[in-house]
């Protein structure tokens, strides 16, 4: 989190309360045999933040987490859409959504 006068705060928040998402995430990623590379990324910064929440404070660790903060927030939701489901079936997996990507129109089970 960036103040607005500029500091900024370690973002331990979403890692630490949803701890079982990520590392769930993070496992079944590095299991996959042909995960994408923005998975894998994700799988890599799940792993340094769960050492060192400041690890998120760059903006460039944190924006490549963005997906499944989106699904973390959204999880309540009884159904994802994205266009990008090479890395969203894998996070609708693990939350048990179904996903729809409305510009191929196609749905996936979880």
């Amino acid at each position: 989190m960036v103040w607005e006068d500029g500091r900024r705060e370690a973002p331990s928040y979403p890692i630490q309360q949803h701890r079982s998402f990520f590392r769930s995430l993070a496992s079944f990623v590095g299991e996959c045999k042909d995960c994408s590379t923005e998975l894998s990324s994700m799988r890599d910064h799940i792993r340094r933040a769960e050492e060192n929440p400041a690890h998120l404070c760059n903006d460039r660790h944190c924006c490549k987490l963005a997906d499944m903060l989106i699904a973390v927030d959204g999880r309540n939701m009884d159904e994802f859409a994205a266009n990008n489901d090479g890395e969203w079936r894998p996070i609708a997996k693990i939350l048990g959504k179904p996903l729809i990507n409305p510009v191929k129109g196609t749905r996936f089970e979880s």
